[in-house]
Formats: structure tokens, C-alpha cells, sequence
């Protein structure tokens, strides 16, 4: 399976998880770091990364004392977190499962899931087991099924079969990979055509500082000459721009918000890859 690409990685995760801005260096390391596990395993299983799922799951792990706030929210997310079909909590299904692995003993059930969750944050020898999450499944239903092992373990311990587990409690893959689900490129260039022929000069060059090279609003800035106040304004309003077309685009189109996200940026970058559709930083500087 191919990665998606750093830099559209990371304008993708911030465009999708506002409230989880991870630093670019941290998400350029914590890909590599997925790229090798997924290369060690030959993992092939799923074709699909979830990068939205990725993101949340790294943002739980940025162990940074500036990371502290965004870690925080990020644990918040996960705790709300449901399954896409059934809409229930991540903290209901694994209750409902421990009831159902532990149905007389309540210490049971609570020492089953204290220790599945410290599990995910420090395992035996090494990082926890959300460290190893390759985003080859969603992730909900991937904790789930760390949980029931869990729950395997201790029951075959007490030497007790444990096959029953399994009822009516695995989720079928959130990605269904069918045409009515997925953005093409030519849906998402349709979308975006109109809102980058809407920019002035100097946004178009901004939107390509900023979404193809990745540069924030200082490093922009620098770039060209000038000061950060005078590229500021201009800046956020590209910014909320893209930000208002997802939206847009989420309230009506079938696909899940991630490959709206992903299928938009894409195709953003294809126009500004383009040249007759950027101006050189000279021109952009006299608009």
C-alpha cells in the first residue's frame, strides 16, 4: 500500500482535525515510522489508510510538553468516538463486551479495561500498543479487536473457551471502496475549478506557498520580501476559504469527509502544480 504523500498528508490532517494541529516535523517522523511498521509487517489487509484515524491516534501519542493541550483534546475525540454504522461510543462497545467476557464479575470487567488502557499508552517492554496502529483499519473497530484479545487472554487463563466472543460483536470494514462513496478526481477539479478562479493573483500564490510547499504564514513572509502583517490577511482568508469549500462540498456529496478532504487538496495541488495557473512571486508582490 502507498502512503499518501507528507505534505499532503499533513495540510489534510490540519484541514480535517482543526482543533489537533500536530507540528509538521512530528507528522513527517510519525509517517516514517508507519511506512517502516507497514513495510516490516507486508501488511495487506487494506488497500485504504485512514489518515483521519491516523491523525487522532498520533495526536493521542505527542508526547511534547507543547503538545500537552492537543493531546488532551485528542483523548477527548477518541473517548467520544463511534462506530460509523452503528453510531455507538468506543466506551460502549468495550463495556458491552467486557459484560459479555465477564458477566458475574464486575472487578473483572474493570480490571480488563483499565489494563487495555494502559496498555495502549506503555506496553510490557516498549511503547504502547496505539503506537503500533498502522491505519490499515479504522480505528475504532481496531481497539475493539485489541480489547477482545485482551479478553481472550484472561478467560483462557481461567480456562475458560472464549469462542462466543465473537457474536454479533465484529464490524464489518467502514470502507466499502464502491462508486457512490468515493470522490473522483474529476468530481473533486470540478469543485475546486471555480473556487481558485474566484482568487485573486496573490492568493492563488499564497495557496501555493502555503498548500504545495507548505510554508505558514512567516516562512511565506520571508519567501517574499515582505512583512507577516502584510501577508496575514490575505493568507487566512485562503485558508478559510478551502476550509468553507469542504464544507461545502461535505453537506452534499455521499463520500466519507477524509476523501473529500484528500480528493480536494489533490486537486488543488494538480492547479497549482500547473503553471499557466501561477504567477511568479514578483508578479504576485505588484498585484
Amino acid at each position: 500500500m502507498e502512503l499518501p504523500a507528507e505534505s499532503r498528508l499533513f495540510h489534510a490532517g490540519r484541514l480535517l482535525w482543526p482543533g489537533l494541529p500536530l507540528p509538521r516535523g512530528y507528522v513527517s517522523m510519525a509517517l516514517d515510522d508507519t511506512r517502516a511498521r507497514l513495510a516490516a509487517s507486508n501488511d495487506s489487509e487494506s488497500s485504504h489508510f485512514y489518515f483521519a484515524d491516523w491523525w487522532l491516534a498520533k495526536a493521542c501519542l505527542w508526547d511534547d510538553p507543547a503538545g500537552r493541550t492537543v493531546r488532551e483534546r485528542a483523548w477527548g475525540q477518541l473517548m467520544r468516538a463511534t462506530a460509523a454504522r452503528e453510531g455507538r461510543l468506543l466506551t460502549e462497545r468495550l463495556m458491552a463486551r467486557a459484560c459479555r467476557a465477564f458477566p458475574a464479575d464486575q472487578g473483572a470487567r474493570q480490571e480488563a479495561l483499565d489494563d487495555f488502557w494502559g496498555q495502549l499508552m506503555a506496553g510490557t517492554e516498549g511503547p504502547g500498543r496505539l503506537n503500533a496502529y498502522r491505519a490499515t483499519r479504522p480505528l475504532v473497530p481496531w481497539l475493539v479487536a485489541i480489547f477482545r484479545n485482551l479478553c481472550f487472554d484472561r478467560l483462557r487463563q481461567g480456562s475458560r473457551a472464549p469462542t462466543w466472543l465473537d457474536h454479533e460483536d465484529d464490524w464489518a470494514d467502514t470502507h466499502s471502496g464502491s462508486a457512490t462513496d468515493v470522490m473522483q478526481d474529476a468530481d473533486a477539479e470540478a469543485h475546486v475549478a471555480p473556487w481558485f478562479a474566484s482568487l485573486t493573483n496573490r492568493q492563488r500564490t499564497l495557496a501555493e506557498l502555503r498548500f504545495r510547499h507548505g510554508m505558514n504564514q512567516k516562512s511565506a513572509a520571508a519567501a517574499l520580501g515582505t512583512t507577516e502583517s502584510t501577508i496575514s490577511r490575505e493568507l487566512t482568508r485562503v485558508q478559510d476559504g478551502f476550509a468553507a469549500l469542504v464544507n461545502a462540498v461535505d453537506d452534499r456529496a455521499e463520500a466519507p469527509r477524509e476523501q473529500i478532504v484528500t480528493a480536494l487538496l489533490a486537486a488543488l495541488q494538480r492547479l497549482l502544480a500547473d503553471p499557466a495557473s501561477n504567477l511568479s512571486n514578483e508578479e504576485m508582490v505588484r498585484t
